[in-house]
């Protein structure tokens, strides 16, 4: 199994040195580990032109490294976010990356891969952090493992050292059940509510000129019952039709709305 490790530090220091050490432990278990260092990677920032989101990633002006780290990670069974704790949360380079890629909340594609997250901090903010990246892993299509906050204060003792290793290590645990598990899940009412509002509001209020829809369309997700082929068992599905009839409803009245103020501020 290959897994992705990403180092959102821009110093080669603590957030690293917990990745080597979580990497040696995953590589017990059978992983291949192969851990890509933001700070030399070239990745421009975010313009918020949203060609990426209405015409597609291919249109971003900016031709850089991102591509070539999401190809990484489309062919691994698995990423690590890792960032140390800069201003209360995750440094510019996670977040710059997490935004060029926004576009994929739209339209998730990691199904099938497990993510976590490992967050190194001085005195506070990695337990905001860690909620954030597992949300994001989330609205991405990962199975996710809550991740870790290590505290890396200088001077780093002893205690802590052995302290973050006991929590790496079971971390990495957690993660390979994770991984070896049920590839397609069962999702969550929570998903389920999100994948079927998400895709009726696309439907009701897109159409081919829109990359949304065309990615939709294409999959057939349209009509299906989740994004990935799983069995949703029979109150899910009940549920599932319930929030396809109330979203149509509720796009269908919302564009109402907005087509009759149009026309009282033309008239």
């Amino acid at each position: 199994m290959n897994v992705i490790l990403l180092n959102g530090s821009p110093r080669k220091r603590n957030t690293l040195a917990a990745l080597n050490e979580f990497s040696v432990f995953l590589e017990k278990k059978g992983f291949k580990c192969n851990i890509i260092n933001l700070c030399e990677a070239k990745i421009e920032p975010c313009l918020g032109c949203l060609a990426c989101f209405d015409k597609g990633e291919e249109f971003c002006p900016h031709h850089d490294d991102v591509k070539h780290i999401v190809a990484q990670i489309d062919a691994a069974d698995g990423v690590i976010f890792s960032s140390p704790v800069y201003a209360f949360h995750i440094s510019v380079l996670l977040k710059n990356l997490l935004e060029r890629i926004s576009h994929i909340f739209h339209r998730p594609r990691f199904f099938g891969k497990a993510a976590t997250s490992i967050v190194t901090q001085g005195i506070y903010g990695g337990n905001d952090s860690i909620k954030y990246l597992s949300f994001v892993e989330q609205m991405l299509g990962f199975k996710t493992v809550d991740g870790k906050v290590l505290m890396t204060i200088e001077p780093f003792t002893t205690k802590q050292k052995e302290k973050n290793s006991r929590a790496l290590r079971k971390l990495a645990d957690s993660y390979y059940e994770q991984i070896t598990r049920e590839r397609y899940p069962e999702p969550s009412i929570c998903a389920l509510t999100m994948f079927r509002t998400g895709r009726t509001k696309i439907n009701n209020e897109l159409n081919e000129k829109y990359r949304d829809y065309t990615y939709y369309r294409d999959k057939g997700w349209f009509t299906s019952d989740y994004y990935y082929p799983v069995k949703i068992g029979f109150v899910k599905k009940i549920y599932g039709s319930i929030v396809d009839l109330f979203s149509d409803q509720f796009t269908s009245s919302k564009q109402l709305y907005t087509t009759q103020n149009r026309s009282k501020i033309k008239s």
